[in-house]
Order: C-alpha cells, then sequence, then structure tokens
C-alpha cells in the first residue's frame, strides 16, 4: 500500500478560544518529513492531530498506509523494566491499531 498523508483547510483552537494554526493545506507522500519551526507554533500540536492524538478544530485529514509518529518526550519510570516496556509497547501497538491506524 502507497503511504499518504494529506490535510485541506486544518486548523486548531486552544482552549481560550485563539487560534494555534488555521487553513493547513498539505500532501505528504512515501518518503519521511520532517517538520521544523519556531517553538510555540504548533509543531507538536500538529504532529499529536497527524498521529491521531488530538483532534483538529477545522479541515480533514485523509490516510493512507502507515504513519509513524515519535513522541517528543517519552516518559519512563524508575521501577520499569525493558519487560514491562515491551508489553506496554504491544498495548501501544493493539490499541493503536484497534483504532484503525498503524504503528
Amino acid at each position: 500500500m502507497h503511504n499518504h498523508l494529506s490535510g485541506v483547510g486544518l486548523g486548531y483552537r486552544l482552549p481560550d478560544g485563539s487560534s494555534l494554526f488555521h487553513d493547513l493545506t498539505f500532501s505528504f507522500g512515501p518518503t519521511r518529513t520532517g517538520l521544523v519551526g519556531r517553538n510555540g507554533v504548533g509543531k507538536t500540536t500538529l504532529l499529536e492531530i497527524l498521529a491521531g492524538l488530538r483532534s483538529a478544530s477545522a479541515g480533514s485529514l485523509t490516510q493512507a498506509g502507515r504513519i509513524s509518529y515519535l513522541p517528543q518526550r517519552v516518559t519512563f519510570s524508575s521501577t520499569g523494566t525493558a519487560s514491562c516496556w515491551r508489553g506496554r509497547s504491544r498495548w501501544w501497538k493493539a490499541n493503536w491499531s484497534a483504532t484503525g491506524n498503524s504503528l
């Protein structure tokens, strides 16, 4: 399957009602893509929307194939073991796939 992600008129409003970004239209093909910009412009929020972890305030997304997301911050417990995290990874993948997405 051909990997593809596109968005039309994508926007996100903060809880106070101000717009973080609006009217974004884009299309990404099967190549790795990075996102760069100043602090506070909405890069992490946009990536969370693209990964399905957050809902956009406006616009639509179309996805085909595999979309991968690596969070900006990952928290590990000081009492966790590698085996424990492997189990959580399986849980995450099973639950993420159940929503129609893939890792």
